[in-house]
């Protein structure tokens, strides 16, 4: 209800009444503040303080996913604005705006960062009730660790109703856990990732990175011109997973399928393999047999893409060996075209003492096979055997 105070006039005489009066208007509407602000409140009462603890635990925490965050450069410690529950204080504290804290001149060491009674960030070799902690090499910034818990504030709450996974907004929180234990109940969330097809342009030369809701699914179709090597990237929180993946891309580029780290598997063109993904790489299962190689007069052998690679000469050529793992056994099948007698020059291998050299069938639609084993440390493919003229 309002407050309301006696007024004063000319000629009064019992002012020294109506001041008193209002004195203890006054004293009351006080006490009845601080009963609401503090933990004088009954039973059925409102009482700030006690509902700050229910809404924000014990003991201090950050309210929202950024509130008070640090981050360093040179010798400045920026702070972003936020909220802080400081159950020392029985108060949430707030800052609006960025801060920043020098570091110039401090000695090395671990500090604090600490919202005060005004909500004003500030460094302190305390750690009570601290949102961060700072290491400072007397230089340099090393690891700034939140604290404090974060409970979820409004904006956080809001960010929360919209699911990126299941392409939806909703009015509520609840709404769509309940949409997501739909799913999960009738199983479609399983059913994409046991039967699920996708198809992805990768057309161009620039790597492409599937998103989780791709990598998903079980089948993986990659289409499109390509016009350079590419990498497609799949970013997996867990492992083991395998997919069914299929290149039915043009233009005769290598596509790699790899993880966030570690090595990728070669998809081969127009076909077909089941690769798997044990947390750091991609390993095609099995490694694909054989690959044939158009006719050019300079070519590469990329034996990453196949353990035989096979060719048919339509004029002498240059071939440069590659892309195989140490002790990878690797075959190159040499054909002649029907006028026959091509030339061959090998890059990237060597010999030992048995097999000194190669010398091609040269009759038309010959077929020589020349054996090597990668050798990593040399860095070169060694000539272990040659089948020459079927």
């Amino acid at each position: 209800m309002p407050l309301s105070l006696q007024r004063f006039a000319n000629g009064d005489t019992n002012y020294i009444i109506k001041h008193n009066s209002n004195l203890d208007l006054l004293e009351s509407a006080i006490a009845a503040l601080e009963a609401l602000a503090g933990n004088a409140g009954g039973a059925g009462g409102v009482n700030v303080s006690g509902a700050f603890r229910a809404l924000f635990g014990t003991s201090a925490s950050l309210i929202g996913s950024g509130s008070y965050k640090c981050t360093g450069s040179g010798s400045t410690l920026t702070v972003q604005p936020g909220f802080c529950w400081r159950a020392s204080l029985d108060a949430v504290v707030s800052r609006t705006v960025t801060s920043t804290i020098s570091f110039t001149g401090v000695s090395a060491g671990t500090w604090f960062i600490t919202a005060d009674a005004t909500g004003n960030p500030i460094r302190t070799a305390d750690i009570t009730e601290a949102a961060y902690s700072v290491i400072w090499t007397g230089s340099a910034f090393g690891t700034i660790t939140r604290l404090l818990p974060v409970v979820w504030g409004a904006a956080d709450d809001m960010a929360a109703q919209t699911s990126t996974a299941l392409g939806a907004s909703f009015a509520g929180l609840d709404e769509r856990l309940e949409a997501g234990e739909t799913k999960a109940v009738a199983g479609d969330l399983s059913r994409t990732y046991v039967l699920g097809r996708l198809s992805r342009s990768v057309a161009g030369n620039s790597n492409v990175t599937l998103t989780p809701t791709e990598a998903n699914n079980l089948e993986l179709v990659f289409t499109g011109t390509v016009s350079g090597d590419i990498n497609i990237s799949i970013i997996l929180n867990g492992a083991p997973r395998a997919w069914l993946a299929i290149n039915n891309t043009t233009g005769g580029h290598k596509l790699t399928l790899k993880g966030s780290s570690g090595s990728g598997a070669v998809l081969p063109e127009g076909a077909a393999i089941w690769v798997y993904h044990n947390g750091t790489d991609i390993l095609p299962l099995p490694k694909v047999a054989i690959r044939t190689l158009t006719y050019a007069a300079s070519m590469t052998a990329d034996f990453s893409r196949a353990d035989t690679i096979k060719v048919t000469l339509g004029g002498d050529a240059t071939i440069t060996l590659t892309g195989a793992v140490d002790k990878q056994k690797c075959v190159l099948e040499i054909s002649q075209d029907g006028v026959g007698g091509r030339a061959l020059t090998l890059v990237g291998h060597r010999f030992g003492s048995d097999l000194t050299g190669i010398t091609l069938s040269s009759a038309a639609n010959l077929t020589d096979k020349i054996g090597f084993i990668y050798d990593a440390a040399a860095d070169k493919y060694d000539v272990v055997a040659l089948m020459r003229g079927f």
